[in-house]
């Protein structure tokens, strides 16, 4: 583990992952006009932006780790939603005394995903079905939460229920026919 405390080193990663995701644009553009394409210290195996920032910046925190407490921080910073942005302050917290990420990070996730779904179903301008499977996955959620499920259970469940609706919206999309199963 660096000295550096997880949250400093998000922060820095970050910035080198966007910096190093424009220089591979940049030379993706240029290799196309007629250059040699050469990549530099980028070579095949680090085209990955995220993969290559958190090579630079230390061994041993993978970019996934990262990736966690970087959303951590984007989620406390959003004023928009409250609960999720305690969550993410407390698991923030949690991670500076030096404690793990991923359960920390699990519980933040589902708790903003209850919280977007609790949005969404507020939300007038949403298509009928769609509310009624929201609600439904809301009900299966929050059950869930008050059975005190393990945070990656949780935050399982709540991906999955995202990907269901996701996938729901691409079907009635590409059915023409709405709501039609």
């Amino acid at each position: 583990m660096p000295d550096v405390s997880l949250i400093v080193l998000a922060d820095r990663y970050v910035a080198l992952k966007a910096e190093i995701a424009a220089e591979f644009r940049q030379r993706q553009l240029a290799s196309r006009f007629g250059s040699n394409g050469d990549a530099g210290y980028l070579d095949e195996g680090k085209r990955d932006a995220r993969k290559a920032a958190a090579d630079q910046l230390c061994a041993g925190v993978s970019y996934g780790t990262l990736e966690k407490v970087a959303w951590l921080m984007e989620t406390f910073r959003n004023e928009e939603r409250p609960l999720a942005r305690k969550a993410s302050r407390d698991a923030l917290l949690a991670i500076e005394d030096g404690g793990a990420v991923a359960v920390p990070y699990q519980r933040a996730h589902a708790t903003a995903v209850i919280e977007d779904l609790e949005t969404r179903l507020a939300d007038p301008e949403e298509d009928p079905l769609v509310l009624v499977l929201i609600e439904h996955k809301l009900k299966l959620l929050r059950n869930l939460q008050e059975r005190r499920t393990p945070p990656g259970r949780l935050d399982s469940a709540a991906r999955t229920v995202v990907r269901q609706i996701k996938d729901f919206r691409r079907y009635e999309a590409s059915s023409g026919r709405p709501g039609d199963l």
